[in-house]
C-alpha cells in the first residue's frame, strides 16, 4: 500500500507537471488518464476484483435522486468552508486557483468543461474512491480509510487553501459511497 501512496504522490507533484509543462492542456489531461491507469494497476497488480472496486450497476431514479440531494448539502457544507476560509484568508484564497484561471482563459470553454471537470471526476474516483479506498477495506475501521483517503485527496489538490474543502468535499462522498456500498454504483 505504501508504494502506490508514493507512486500516486509523485504522479501528481512531479508527473503532472512535466505533462502539463511540455503538453499544456493535453498534459493535464494525460496526468488525469495516467492517475486513474496506476489505480487500476494498484488493483490488479494487488489481485482486488474490478467489480467490486469499480462497482457498476443500473442506476435507480431513487438512487440518482438521492444523490442529488447528498451532492447539494455537501456542496454546500464546501461552500460555507470555503466561504469562511476566504472571509479570513482573502489573499491566499484568490491567489490558489490561479493556475486553474491561466490554464482555463487560453482554452474553449467545452475543453476547459472536459479538462477542469469530466476527466478529473472519472479518473480520480477510478484512482482515489475505487482504487486507494478499496486498500483500506480490511483495516479495523472503514471510517479511517475514508478519512485518510479524504485528507490525500484533499492534499493532492496543490494547496493548503484547496485542501481543506476539498478533503471535506472527498471524505463526505466516500462516508456516502460506503454507506450505500451495496447498493451504489460508483457512478451515484
Amino acid at each position: 500500500m505504501d508504494y502506490w501512496l508514493v507512486l500516486i504522490v509523485a504522479e501528481i507533484f512531479i508527473l503532472s507537471g512535466i505533462l502539463g509543462y511540455l503538453f499544456g492542456t493535453a498534459g493535464v489531461v494525460l496526468h488525469e488518464i495516467v492517475l486513474a491507469l496506476i489505480g487500476v494497476l494498484m488493483i490488479l497488480i494487488m489481485r482486488g476484483r474490478m467489480k467490486t472496486a469499480f462497482p457498476f450497476r443500473k442506476l435507480k431514479w431513487s438512487g440518482i435522486f438521492g444523490s442529488l440531494i447528498l451532492w447539494g448539502g455537501i456542496l454546500l457544507l464546501t461552500s460555507v468552508v470555503t466561504l469562511t476560509m476566504a472571509y479570513f484568508f482573502p489573499d491566499q484564497m484568490l491567489n490558489a486557483s490561479n493556475g486553474v484561471d491561466e490554464l482555463m482563459s487560453a482554452t474553449p470553454m467545452w475543453i476547459d468543461l472536459l479538462v477542469v471537470a469530466v476527466t478529473p471526476a472519472i479518473c480520480e474516483e477510478i484512482a482515489f474512491r475505487g482504487a486507494l479506498l478499496t486498500c483500506f477495506r480490511g483495516t479495523r475501521s472503514k471510517w479511517t480509510g475514508i478519512i485518510i483517503v479524504g485528507l490525500f485527496f484533499g492534499a493532492c489538490h496543490g494547496s493548503v487553501w484547496r485542501m481543506v474543502p476539498t478533503a471535506i468535499l472527498w471524505t463526505c462522498y466516500g462516508i456516502m459511497f460506503c454507506l450505500r456500498r451495496r447498493t451504489s454504483s460508483i457512478v451515484c
